[in-house]
């Protein structure tokens, strides 16, 4: 009997006013009466306004490199196709000297004379300055397709990262993938990558540059030097956009040196200070007592001093 009493006492006890109380619930607040649910929502939300805004900003520098790496590799290819001709020897000329040693045997078995010697080509020797211009437009070559192709897998990468981050569905799911892939993207450095991939390629236009001048002062000295003023003039305005953040913090001019080279600087200042630190802490345990003894000295000296001059105007007066 007891098991059938349990039930109708247990409803007995059910206020009519809260069933009302009840019924008269919509249903999106039913939805939201865990509380924790509109904070996660409130942490997702602004999660992806910060993943969207990081990953556009990636994007837009990844399209701006790759289309200027495409147009910089262009004409650097179209200068290796004429500089890489000085490193082989020229089949015009071997030709010519062919023909020229046919000539004169026929010529010799014709008059019955003595027919020249056998033709050898003599070793070629390419220019030594060539092998640094063919270097040096290889190098900024290379690295120019090497940042094409880190752009592009910059790209997938963010897209995946994106992606993934709202594959789940529950909110609480969704905020722990994105705080976890957030917390890969710092521990693997991928904006450090980002911050490579333009440094690389100012140092292939750098080097093209520089095996320009050098191929320029082949032909001719006078359009080299004008060039390379030109280069110097470059390369100064380079340096002061990338020194000036350093100096002034509010200066919108800025190069893709000037991160790495304040975190240098900020590194070297760091280490000076904790060598001055165990400096301090090594000088001054050792000199104190020896600066107190000294002032003790001092004051016994100053004693001695102060009682001559006593005893010497006392025997005046």
């Amino acid at each position: 009997m007891s098991q059938h009493a349990n039930p109708n006492r247990d409803a007995a006890q059910i206020d009519p006013e809260d069933l009302q109380r009840a019924e008269k619930i919509p249903e999106t607040d039913i939805e939201y009466v865990d509380s924790s649910a509109q904070l996660w929502a409130v942490v997702i939300k602004e999660g992806e306004k910060y993943d969207e805004t990081l990953v556009e900003k990636w994007k837009g520098d990844m399209d701006g490199i790759l289309i200027f790496t495409g147009l910089f590799s262009a004409t650097v290819s179209a200068f290796i196709i004429d500089g890489y001709k000085y490193l082989s020897r020229n089949s015009n000329d071997t030709t010519v000297q062919l023909l020229t040693q046919i000539t004169q045997q026929l010529s010799a078995s014709a008059t019955g004379s003595v027919p020249p010697p056998p033709f050898t080509l003599p070793p070629f020797n390419y220019p030594s300055s060539m092998l640094k211009v063919n270097i040096l437009w290889f190098l900024s070559l290379g690295l120019s397709v090497s940042c094409a192709l880190a752009a592009t897998l910059i790209q997938q990468w963010a897209r995946n990262y994106l992606l993934t981050t709202r594959l789940p569905s529950s909110p609480q799911r969704r905020a722990r993938v994105r705080t976890y892939l957030f917390q890969g993207l710092h521990k693997f450095r991928l904006d450090s990558i980002v911050n490579t991939v333009p440094i690389l390629l100012h140092a292939s236009v750098f080097l093209f540059f520089t095996g320009l001048v050098e191929f320029l002062f082949q032909i001719t000295n006078t359009v080299a030097y004008i060039f390379l003023s030109f280069v110097i003039v470059c390369a100064i305005v380079y340096i002061g956009l990338t020194l000036l953040p350093l100096f002034y913090r509010d200066c919108p001019y800025r190069t893709p040196m000037s991160g790495p080279l304040w975190r240098f600087l900020q590194a070297i200042q760091v280490a000076f200070f904790a060598l001055c630190r165990r400096v301090y802490k090594v000088i001054v345990p050792n000199w104190t007592p020896r600066l107190l003894n000294l002032k003790g000295y001092v004051g016994k000296c100053k004693e001695r001093l102060l009682g001559v001059y006593s005893t010497t105007l006392r025997d005046v007066r």
